[in-house]
């Protein structure tokens, strides 16, 4: 689990080299198969909570990853009207898998 988080958007790398559609959609593909990882940490999180409390848990859970999500999708279009959206796709992997790595370890 752990290289699949520490490597889920290292696939978006390529988009700043302006590779042609095949290319994309094996990136994609990659970045997509890679977040694979959360399945893994729902297991740690359900093992982590108490039983009695995991329903509520997991929907809490559940609810901040798609805000964190739809936030970070807002802010990737939002930085697309001042740069080029391979610069900003390039960027997002960048700091992604800096950020994941940073919590892995």
């Amino acid at each position: 689990m752990l290289p699949l988080a520490g490597g889920t958007l290292l696939p978006f790398l390529v988009f700043p080299l302006h590779p042609g559609l095949g290319w994309i959609l094996l990136a994609l593909l990659l970045a997509g198969a890679a977040g694979a990882y959360t399945l893994g940490l729902d297991r740690w999180f359900v093992d982590a909570v108490p039983e009695e409390l995991r329903g509520r848990a997991m929907t809490v859970h559940t609810a901040g990853l798609m805000t964190i999500q739809g936030l970070g999708m807002a802010l990737a279009g939002a930085a697309a009207e001042f740069w080029p959206v391979s610069t900003v796709v390039g960027s997002v992997g960048v700091f992604g898998t800096v950020c994941c790595v940073l919590l892995v370890l």
